[in-house]
């Protein structure tokens, strides 16, 4: 950055510059308690923004269900965790395609649908879309993967007393789980 931009960037941040020297090409300033105090701040916000984790974008149309599983996964992602979040991104996957099939006006046969059945019905929408399309063996794959997820949910996660994932299988899982998110939120648009 050039002494204008830093001049620039002070002046932004709130610093109040009582006095400038320059030495060598460069800039010595002095700053009141205000401009000191604000550095700090920013100094403090960017620590605490690094171990902040994002899994994916919120969207408007979350349910409440679905941002408390988010924040969740995030949570304990950020400290280092995953293999304790990926059954909050299960719940987040459930929700989500819960609401993909209202949207699509799909009627699931059983009064509380598995995963695997809204999973199931949102395929056979996307294989009447594109018939011939690549996309759908993918699909296909993903619909057996999921099955796999469902499983480590039910048998490696706290949500029964159970081992818990190892942590990079866990981030395979979360990662898998934001890519049908991902996939479906453009497909469907």
């Amino acid at each position: 950055m050039d002494l204008h931009g830093l001049i620039d960037f002070a002046l932004e941040c709130g610093f109040i510059i009582t006095e400038m020297k320059f030495a060598d090409g460069g800039a010595v300033c002095k700053l009141t308690r205000k401009g000191i105090q604000r550095l700090i701040e920013i100094d403090q916000k960017s620590k605490s923004d690094k171990n902040k984790v994002v899994v994916m974008k919120k969207n408007s149309n979350f349910s409440e269900t679905m941002l408390k599983a988010l924040k969740s996964a995030e949570d304990e992602i950020s400290k280092g965790n995953p293999d304790l979040s990926h059954d909050r991104m299960h719940t987040f996957l459930h929700d989500y395609l819960k609401q993909v099939c209202k949207k699509l006006s799909f009627n699931p046969k059983k009064q509380k649908p598995d995963i695997m059945e809204l999973f199931s019905l949102i395929q056979k929408h996307l294989n009447k879309l594109n018939p011939n399309d690549i996309t759908i063996k993918i699909f296909r794959v993903l619909s057996k993967a999921l099955d796999g997820i469902n499983d480590i949910r039910n048998n490696m996660s706290l949500t029964h007393p159970n081992p818990v994932l190892g942590k990079p299988e866990a981030m395979f899982v979360i990662n898998t789980i934001k890519t049908i998110y991902v996939y479906l939120e453009e497909k469907l648009k």
